[in-house]
């Protein structure tokens, strides 16, 4: 099974090579998960245990989405957007979502009892980060609507940030990469890794977005393999740094701990959901309907109740002496538990179609910011897929709606023969 693995991962690396427009939704998904599914079925599997049914069916998945994607044909870029970026404008919301996004961190501190001059000293921030993942994990943690609702902000201002970074000058290039910093103080003072992650991918998803809506090429020379491999190192590492701060210390004891639960938090969601798919999961469970997919919503309107992070059960992965825990189940679980083994693929399609839409019509309409929005949150939800469905979070959506919003302010308009899209 596990040479059947490789052989579909490499199939589909080369369908979407080769019959993909680059850089639409349906080509990162269909690369993102051939190259871990190779690692799967080759490195992996040394020290994890698979039964690879699961993978299979995510192979399933990857070539639906493909399939609904073909569908449309390839968008001619308009390189006369007709509009131009109005740079002060953007400064001053910048400024404005960076002040927001930074009250988040600033206000948790305060309200669980903690100065602000701790974050200061290396050994008060380790007691402060271990002490609020403790609380956090406890369920203790002091959290306030002001800080729910600045947390909006802090994804907001990444999203936001990264999408004017790639249209302005230096100095907003600048005042855009600050748009992290906020969730890097979260990182730090709480061992939140995923506020961090999730802002460093909203960020990458706003400047992929404006750069096809802009007309702007991605083309990736040497340099920019050398930026974006320092880059991973360097996102890895910090990562890595914060599970050490959520054990209160840095020594060789904390640093063989935190390599075994590493690995665990990197590949876990390929196992978790391979058992779960294999093992655990029943045809006689109800069908959620989008329920699960969509907990954001649902969980507000009392329809599902959404637990702290989605899935409480913990798999046992590792084998040959490695010893890991996950209870990451990837996007596909709450997929299956809404639509069915039958549905979901279907749902991967009309997915494919509609993202390759909204793909298209920024191509062709320059005004089109509903489409961008929604580019935005298929993108989100594709580069989010590994961890679990992107929707089940209401303030990510919150932040979207906002987002839309912001673009209206965000152009100089320049009048134009095309249709318009609001």
């Amino acid at each position: 099974m596990a040479l059947l693995i490789i052989i579909l991962s490499i199939l589909l690396a080369w369908l979407a090579w080769r019959f993909l427009e680059p850089f639409t939704p349906a080509w990162f998904f269909a690369f993102m998960w051939a190259v871990q599914l190779f690692m799967a079925a080759t490195l992996l599997q040394v020290v994890i245990s698979f039964y690879f049914m699961g993978l299979l069916y995510i192979v399933i998945l990857c070539c639906c989405m493909m399939a609904g994607t073909i569908v449309l044909p390839r968008a001619t870029a308009e390189f006369d957007a007709g509009r131009t970026l109005s740079e002060w404008r953007a400064g001053v919301v910048l400024a404005v979502l960076l002040l927001l996004a930074a009250g988040n961190p600033l206000l948790a501190i305060i309200q669980n009892g903690f100065d602000l001059s701790e974050m200061f000293s290396l050994e008060t921030l380790l007691e402060m980060s271990n002490e609020m993942a403790e609380s956090r994990y406890d369920q203790t943690l002091e959290v306030s609507l002001y800080s729910q609702i600045l947390l909006v902000f802090l994804y907001l201002a990444s999203l936001y940030g990264g999408y004017c970074f790639v249209l302005g000058n230096r100095r907003l290039k600048a005042l855009c990469l600050l748009t992290l910093l906020p969730s890097v103080v979260v990182a730090l003072t709480q061992a939140m890794k995923m506020n961090f992650m999730t802002s460093v991918m909203l960020f990458l998803t706003g400047a992929l977005v404006s750069c096809v809506s802009n007309g702007i090429p991605v083309v990736i020379n040497r340099r920019k393999w050398l930026w974006g491999i320092g880059g991973s190192v360097a996102f890895l590492a910090f990562l890595y740094l914060t599970m050490m701060f959520r054990l209160g210390q840095i020594n060789e004891k904390a640093s063989t701990i935190v390599s075994q639960k590493f690995i665990a938090y990197a590949t876990g969601h390929l196992p978790c959901f391979d058992t779960w798919f294999t093992e655990m999961r029943t045809d006689e469970e109800p069908l959620h309907f989008g329920a699960h997919t969509f907990y954001a919503l649902s969980n507000t309107l009392g329809i599902e109740k959404r637990e702290q992070g989605i899935y409480q059960e913990r798999l046992v992965i590792g084998k040959n002496g490695f010893e890991g825990e996950a209870n990451v189940y990837t996007a596909f679980r709450p997929l299956v538990e809404d639509f069915g083994v039958y549905g979901a693929p279907l749902f991967m399609l009309l997915f494919g179609y509609l993202s390759q839409l909204w793909f298209c019509r920024i191509r062709r309409w320059k005004r089109a910011y509903l489409s961008e929005t929604l580019l935005c949150s298929a993108y989100a939800y594709v580069l989010w897929s590994y961890v679990t469905s992107f929707y089940s979070y209401l303030s990510y959506i919150v932040a979207f709606f906002l987002f839309y919003v912001l673009l209206h302010f965000t152009y100089d308009e320049v009048p134009v023969d095309t249709a318009d899209e609001t």
